[in-house]
Protein backbone atom coordinates (compact mmCIF):
# COMPACT_ATOMS: atom_id res chain seq x y z
CA UNK A 1 0.00 0.00 0.00
CA UNK A 2 1.75 3.38 -0.75
CA UNK A 3 1.98 5.62 1.87
CA UNK A 4 -1.21 7.85 2.74
CA UNK A 5 -0.92 11.91 0.88
CA UNK A 6 -0.69 14.40 3.83
CA UNK A 7 -0.81 17.79 3.14
CA UNK A 8 2.43 19.41 4.90
CA UNK A 9 2.11 22.46 7.29
CA UNK A 10 3.39 25.56 5.32
CA UNK A 11 2.08 28.17 7.78
CA UNK A 12 0.51 27.77 11.44
CA UNK A 13 -0.15 31.76 13.27
CA UNK A 14 -2.47 32.17 16.22
CA UNK A 15 -3.87 35.73 15.52
CA UNK A 16 -5.27 38.11 18.20
CA UNK A 17 -8.85 39.60 17.36
CA UNK A 18 -8.59 43.42 19.68
CA UNK A 19 -12.44 43.45 20.78
CA UNK A 20 -13.37 47.23 21.94
CA UNK A 21 -16.59 48.00 23.28
CA UNK A 22 -17.93 48.19 20.35
CA UNK A 23 -17.48 44.39 19.82
CA UNK A 24 -17.96 43.37 23.34
CA UNK A 25 -21.71 44.83 21.77
CA UNK A 26 -21.89 42.77 18.96
CA UNK A 27 -21.17 39.54 20.45
CA UNK A 28 -23.96 40.18 22.33
CA UNK A 29 -26.15 41.05 19.75
CA UNK A 30 -24.94 38.05 18.17
CA UNK A 31 -25.93 35.72 20.92
CA UNK A 32 -29.44 37.18 20.70
CA UNK A 33 -29.60 37.07 17.07
CA UNK A 34 -28.16 33.33 17.28
CA UNK A 35 -31.32 32.50 19.65
CA UNK A 36 -33.51 33.74 16.99
CA UNK A 37 -32.38 31.66 14.59
CA UNK A 38 -32.44 28.57 16.62
CA UNK A 39 -36.58 29.28 16.52
CA UNK A 40 -36.79 29.70 13.14
CA UNK A 41 -36.27 26.46 11.12
CA UNK A 42 -36.41 26.48 7.49
CA UNK A 43 -32.16 26.90 7.17
CA UNK A 44 -31.58 25.10 10.51
CA UNK A 45 -33.99 22.06 9.11
CA UNK A 46 -31.01 21.72 6.21
CA UNK A 47 -28.12 22.43 8.41
CA UNK A 48 -29.60 19.98 11.05
CA UNK A 49 -30.36 17.47 8.40
CA UNK A 50 -27.24 17.64 6.48
CA UNK A 51 -25.22 17.22 9.89
CA UNK A 52 -27.23 14.02 10.82
CA UNK A 53 -26.33 13.01 7.63
CA UNK A 54 -22.59 13.52 7.99
CA UNK A 55 -23.07 11.66 11.40
CA UNK A 56 -21.97 14.12 13.35
CA UNK A 57 -22.27 13.78 16.99
CA UNK A 58 -25.18 15.54 18.99
CA UNK A 59 -25.75 17.69 15.65
CA UNK A 60 -28.50 19.67 17.88
CA UNK A 61 -26.01 20.98 20.01
CA UNK A 62 -23.71 21.53 16.82
CA UNK A 63 -26.36 23.27 15.11
CA UNK A 64 -26.95 25.90 18.12
CA UNK A 65 -22.63 26.10 18.27
CA UNK A 66 -22.52 26.87 14.72
CA UNK A 67 -25.69 29.66 14.90
CA UNK A 68 -23.78 31.29 17.77
CA UNK A 69 -20.60 30.82 15.60
CA UNK A 70 -22.13 32.44 12.48
CA UNK A 71 -23.74 35.13 14.10
CA UNK A 72 -20.74 36.32 15.32
CA UNK A 73 -18.65 36.12 11.88
CA UNK A 74 -21.40 37.58 9.74
CA UNK A 75 -22.29 40.50 11.97
CA UNK A 76 -18.08 41.52 12.14
CA UNK A 77 -17.96 40.66 8.46
CA UNK A 78 -20.69 43.28 7.82
CA UNK A 79 -19.39 45.58 10.14
CA UNK A 80 -15.94 45.60 8.59
CA UNK A 81 -14.02 44.55 11.74
CA UNK A 82 -11.24 42.77 10.01
CA UNK A 83 -8.63 45.61 10.60
CA UNK A 84 -9.34 44.53 14.38
CA UNK A 85 -7.38 41.16 13.23
CA UNK A 86 -3.73 41.60 14.35
CA UNK A 87 -1.63 39.88 11.33
CA UNK A 88 1.56 41.78 12.74
CA UNK A 89 2.85 37.70 13.22
CA UNK A 90 2.40 37.60 9.45
CA UNK A 91 5.17 40.33 8.37
CA UNK A 92 7.75 39.35 6.91
CA UNK A 93 5.71 35.90 5.70
CA UNK A 94 4.98 35.82 1.68
CA UNK A 95 3.46 32.81 -0.55
CA UNK A 96 4.66 33.13 -4.39
CA UNK A 97 2.80 32.63 -6.93
CA UNK A 98 1.12 30.89 -9.18
CA UNK A 99 -1.64 29.21 -6.43
CA UNK A 100 -4.13 26.90 -6.95
CA UNK A 101 -6.07 27.31 -3.20
CA UNK A 102 -9.09 24.93 -3.20
CA UNK A 103 -11.18 24.22 0.51
CA UNK A 104 -14.13 23.97 1.88
CA UNK A 105 -16.51 26.63 3.26
CA UNK A 106 -14.69 26.58 7.01
CA UNK A 107 -13.66 28.90 9.01
CA UNK A 108 -14.25 32.43 8.23
CA UNK A 109 -13.73 32.34 4.34
CA UNK A 110 -13.53 36.63 4.07
CA UNK A 111 -11.20 37.06 6.46
CA UNK A 112 -8.90 34.32 5.11
CA UNK A 113 -9.11 36.18 2.20
CA UNK A 114 -7.39 39.06 3.40
CA UNK A 115 -4.89 37.39 4.66
CA UNK A 116 -4.03 35.55 1.09
CA UNK A 117 -3.75 38.86 -0.15
CA UNK A 118 -1.44 39.97 2.20
CA UNK A 119 0.65 37.21 1.73
CA UNK A 120 0.57 37.01 -1.73
CA UNK A 121 -1.38 40.36 -3.13
CA UNK A 122 -2.99 38.92 -5.81
CA UNK A 123 -5.85 37.14 -4.86
CA UNK A 124 -8.49 35.99 -7.37
CA UNK A 125 -11.49 34.05 -5.68
CA UNK A 126 -13.71 32.38 -7.61
CA UNK A 127 -17.14 33.26 -6.60
CA UNK A 128 -21.21 33.34 -7.06
CA UNK A 129 -23.72 36.39 -6.88
CA UNK A 130 -25.94 36.81 -4.43
CA UNK A 131 -29.71 36.63 -5.43
CA UNK A 132 -29.92 40.14 -3.97
CA UNK A 133 -28.41 42.72 -6.32
CA UNK A 134 -27.91 45.33 -3.29
CA UNK A 135 -26.31 42.33 -0.55
CA UNK A 136 -24.04 41.43 -3.77
CA UNK A 137 -23.11 44.75 -3.82
CA UNK A 138 -22.27 45.42 -0.15
CA UNK A 139 -20.27 41.61 0.06
CA UNK A 140 -18.09 42.65 -2.68
CA UNK A 141 -17.30 46.13 -1.18
CA UNK A 142 -16.52 44.08 1.95
CA UNK A 143 -14.34 41.80 -0.07
CA UNK A 144 -12.51 44.44 -2.18
CA UNK A 145 -12.10 46.18 1.44
CA UNK A 146 -10.19 43.51 2.49
CA UNK A 147 -8.18 42.60 -1.08
CA UNK A 148 -10.36 39.79 -2.62
CA UNK A 149 -10.45 40.57 -6.73
CA UNK A 150 -13.25 38.37 -7.28
CA UNK A 151 -14.14 36.22 -10.24
CA UNK A 152 -18.11 36.44 -10.34
CA UNK A 153 -19.46 32.92 -11.94
CA UNK A 154 -18.89 32.67 -15.37
CA UNK A 155 -15.87 35.42 -15.64
CA UNK A 156 -13.71 32.89 -13.31
CA UNK A 157 -14.89 30.18 -15.19
CA UNK A 158 -11.99 30.95 -18.07
CA UNK A 159 -10.18 33.74 -15.49
CA UNK A 160 -9.20 30.89 -13.98
CA UNK A 161 -6.59 29.51 -16.12
CA UNK A 162 -5.07 33.21 -17.00
CA UNK A 163 -4.71 33.93 -13.40
CA UNK A 164 -2.74 30.83 -13.03
CA UNK A 165 -0.97 31.95 -16.31
CA UNK A 166 -0.29 35.02 -14.55
CA UNK A 167 1.20 34.09 -11.58
CA UNK A 168 -1.84 35.02 -9.39
CA UNK A 169 -3.58 33.10 -5.90
CA UNK A 170 -6.88 31.84 -7.61
CA UNK A 171 -9.02 29.79 -4.78
CA UNK A 172 -12.40 27.87 -5.32
CA UNK A 173 -14.38 26.47 -2.22
CA UNK A 174 -14.85 23.16 -3.60
CA UNK A 175 -17.69 21.89 -1.69
CA UNK A 176 -20.44 23.37 -3.26
CA UNK A 177 -22.62 22.19 -6.14
CA UNK A 178 -20.19 22.22 -9.26
CA UNK A 179 -21.15 25.27 -11.68
CA UNK A 180 -22.25 23.61 -14.78
CA UNK A 181 -20.13 20.39 -15.86
CA UNK A 182 -19.28 17.67 -12.95
CA UNK A 183 -17.92 14.62 -12.82
CA UNK A 184 -18.14 11.63 -10.57
CA UNK A 185 -16.13 12.24 -6.94
CA UNK A 186 -15.78 12.18 -3.01
CA UNK A 187 -17.05 15.29 -1.02
CA UNK A 188 -18.17 15.31 3.00
CA UNK A 189 -17.37 11.58 2.91
CA UNK A 190 -19.54 10.75 0.22
CA UNK A 191 -19.69 9.96 -3.83
CA UNK A 192 -21.21 13.14 -5.16
CA UNK A 193 -20.22 15.04 -8.33
CA UNK A 194 -17.26 17.43 -8.19
CA UNK A 195 -16.06 20.24 -10.50
CA UNK A 196 -13.94 19.75 -12.82
CA UNK A 197 -12.68 23.22 -13.35
CA UNK A 198 -9.11 22.30 -10.63
CA UNK A 199 -7.91 19.75 -12.91
CA UNK A 200 -8.52 22.02 -16.34
CA UNK A 201 -7.00 25.29 -14.75
CA UNK A 202 -4.08 23.94 -13.84
CA UNK A 203 -3.58 21.52 -16.33
CA UNK A 204 -0.02 22.40 -18.27
CA UNK A 205 0.99 25.25 -15.52
CA UNK A 206 3.11 25.15 -13.10
CA UNK A 207 1.41 26.34 -9.83
CA UNK A 208 1.49 25.27 -6.10
CA UNK A 209 -1.59 23.71 -4.51
CA UNK A 210 -2.57 25.14 -1.29
CA UNK A 211 -5.52 24.49 1.16
CA UNK A 212 -6.62 25.60 4.59
CA UNK A 213 -8.58 27.73 7.35
CA UNK A 214 -9.13 30.62 9.62
CA UNK A 215 -11.33 29.42 12.76
CA UNK A 216 -11.84 31.51 15.57
CA UNK A 217 -11.03 29.43 18.42
CA UNK A 218 -12.19 31.78 20.73
CA UNK A 219 -13.91 35.76 20.63
CA UNK A 220 -10.88 37.15 20.76
CA UNK A 221 -8.58 34.22 19.25
CA UNK A 222 -8.18 32.90 15.28
CA UNK A 223 -6.46 30.40 14.42
CA UNK A 224 -4.55 30.32 11.21
CA UNK A 225 -3.72 26.78 8.85
CA UNK A 226 -2.26 26.60 5.95
CA UNK A 227 -1.07 23.81 4.00
CA UNK A 228 0.32 22.28 0.69
CA UNK A 229 -0.30 18.89 -1.39
CA UNK A 230 1.95 17.97 -4.19
CA UNK A 231 0.45 19.53 -7.46
CA UNK A 232 1.39 16.48 -9.10
CA UNK A 233 -1.56 15.12 -7.40
CA UNK A 234 -4.52 17.24 -8.73
CA UNK A 235 -5.88 14.55 -10.52
CA UNK A 236 -6.71 13.29 -6.96
CA UNK A 237 -7.93 16.84 -5.67
CA UNK A 238 -11.55 15.55 -4.60
CA UNK A 239 -9.99 12.34 -2.74
CA UNK A 240 -7.38 14.19 -1.28
CA UNK A 241 -9.18 17.19 0.06
CA UNK A 242 -12.08 15.35 1.42
CA UNK A 243 -9.14 13.23 3.36
CA UNK A 244 -7.98 15.97 4.96
CA UNK A 245 -11.35 18.11 5.96
CA UNK A 246 -13.86 15.55 6.87
CA UNK A 247 -12.14 15.31 10.30
CA UNK A 248 -12.14 18.39 10.81
CA UNK A 249 -15.66 18.75 9.84
CA UNK A 250 -16.52 15.74 12.44
CA UNK A 251 -15.00 17.27 15.10
CA UNK A 252 -15.19 21.17 14.86
CA UNK A 253 -18.92 21.51 12.90
CA UNK A 254 -20.05 24.96 13.89
CA UNK A 255 -17.33 26.02 11.75
CA UNK A 256 -18.33 24.52 8.92
CA UNK A 257 -20.83 27.01 6.94
CA UNK A 258 -21.35 24.76 3.70
CA UNK A 259 -24.25 23.21 6.46
CA UNK A 260 -26.15 26.08 5.07
CA UNK A 261 -25.76 24.70 1.63
CA UNK A 262 -27.38 22.36 -0.44
CA UNK A 263 -25.04 19.61 -0.75
CA UNK A 264 -25.34 16.20 0.80
CA UNK A 265 -29.25 17.11 0.91
CA UNK A 266 -30.74 18.08 -2.63
CA UNK A 267 -33.12 20.89 -2.95
CA UNK A 268 -36.24 19.04 -4.25
CA UNK A 269 -35.48 16.55 -1.10
CA UNK A 270 -34.84 19.13 1.64
CA UNK A 271 -38.47 20.44 0.76
CA UNK A 272 -39.70 17.09 1.21
CA UNK A 273 -37.99 17.19 4.71
CA UNK A 274 -39.44 20.61 5.73
CA UNK A 275 -43.19 19.83 4.65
Amino acid sequence: MPDPIVPKLLLSASLTFHRTSKDIAQDILSAGLARCLNLFPPRGDLALEQMRRFEVTNPEAALERLHRVSARELIRILTGRYPQLDKSCLDGQHIEGPVLYLSYHLGNWEWLGGIFHKLHGDFRPLTRSIRSPIIHRKIQRLRQSVGMNSMIDHAGLRGGRTALKEGAFLAFLADQTPPGASRPGRCLGCNLPVSPLPEWWSKGQDFRWLTGNLIATSPSQYNLDIREFPSSCITQWDRLLDEYLEPILRHQPEHYFGWWHHRLLPRDVSRETSQ
